[in-house]
Formats: C-alpha cells, structure tokens, sequence
C-alpha cells in the first residue's frame, strides 16, 4: 500500500467511527471526534506502507531507479549500436566488426550491472559514454550515405575507427574493475575464514 493510500484507508475509517459514534449512538460530538482521532492515528500507525518499486534500495545502496536508468538506457543504445553495425557491414565491414566487439563488451558489463547492482558505484561515466558513442555513430553512418568523397571519407573513416578502438579499450578496463572486485570479495571471505579459524584454533 502507498502512503497516500495508507492516509485514505485511515481517514475513511476515522469518518465512518466519527459518523458512528455520534449518529448512530448518541455520543456528544466532541467525544466521538476525539475517538474518531485516535482511530486515525492507530490506522496509520497499523496499515502498511510499502514503498514504490524505484524507491527499493538494492544492495550496496543503489535504488531500483537507479539501476533501471543505467541498464535500460544501455540496452537501448546497445541495440542502436547493433543496428547500426549491420548498416555498416556492406561498405565498412571492419568498422561493423569493431562495433560489434564494443557491443559485447557493453553487454557483459549491463549484465554484471544486473546480477550484482552493488557494482553500479564503478560505473563511473560508462553510462554517459556509451549514450555519447551511440550519438556519434548514429550520425556518423548518417553522413556516410550523403557522403561520395572518396578520401574525405576514407579520412573520417580513420577517426571513427580509432574512436570506437579507444571505447572499447575504456570500456575493458571498466570490466577488469568489475573482475577484480569479485576476487577482492573473494580475498576478504577468504581472509575473514582464516582468521576466525585461527581464533577458534587458538
């Protein structure tokens, strides 16, 4: 129940008690109001409230809103990403293959978003810069259909392909962070084990 739904529940109670109280029984009017007050507060005080989905707090503090902006935002350029590689494929097939090497990449690191929300603090600007190379390729293949220079475009051709290296370099290392993380955990309950082991020993 939501907390607005919580203070009509009670507050319909607290009517009808009120209305009971003083019509049906008799009772003077400030009695029944001052009756019809505490069960407005004990029916707040008893119904539940249960906060919106966004607002759940998941582990290491991320909330669900949060979570659901980096990972839903990152599939949709994910998949504008993979459009736009098979657009690439006929004329620029190596281009097309680089792209899709930065979609896996991407991929791995939404799914580690997904089944360990704690990692989103490492995320650091990946969010910002995935949005940013989805713009940038968009408009990029935009500019090679009305493009017909053959050296100019061979030339922006370079840039780009450096671009979309130099992403998914970045966006390794993102991963590797998100790697070693897990062997860090792993160190410290092993860690952890030992000494309570040798305590127990001792």
């Amino acid at each position: 129940m939501t907390a607005t739904g919580r203070e009509l529940l009670a507050g319909t109670g607290a009517a009808g008690v009120f209305l009971l109280l003083f019509l049906a029984s008799g009772m003077p009017w400030w009695l029944a109001l001052g009756l019809a007050a505490g069960g407005y507060v004990g029916l707040r005080c008893v119904l539940p409230v249960v906060p919106p989905p966004e607002a759940v707090v998941l582990e290491g503090g991320v909330t669900q809103a949060e979570l659901q902006a980096v990972v839903q935002g990152g599939r949709q350029h994910l998949t504008t990403l993979r459009t736009l590689a098979h657009r690439l494929q006929p004329q620029q097939p190596t281009l097309s293959a680089e792209v899709m090497t930065l979609c896996q990449v991407v991929e791995r690191i939404l799914g580690r978003f997904e089944h360990a929300p704690q990692s989103l603090h490492l995320a650091g600007l990946f969010p910002m810069y995935l949005a940013t190379i989805a713009g940038n390729l968009q408009r990029y293949v935009t500019l090679t259909v009305e493009e017909h220079g053959g050296e100019t475009r061979q030339a922006r051709l370079a840039t780009t392909e450096e671009m979309v290296q130099a992403a998914i370099g970045a966006f390794e290392q993102i991963w590797e962070r998100l790697r070693r993380e897990d062997w860090l955990a792993l160190e410290a309950e092993a860690e952890t084990l030992k000494a309570l082991f040798e305590s127990d020993l001792s």
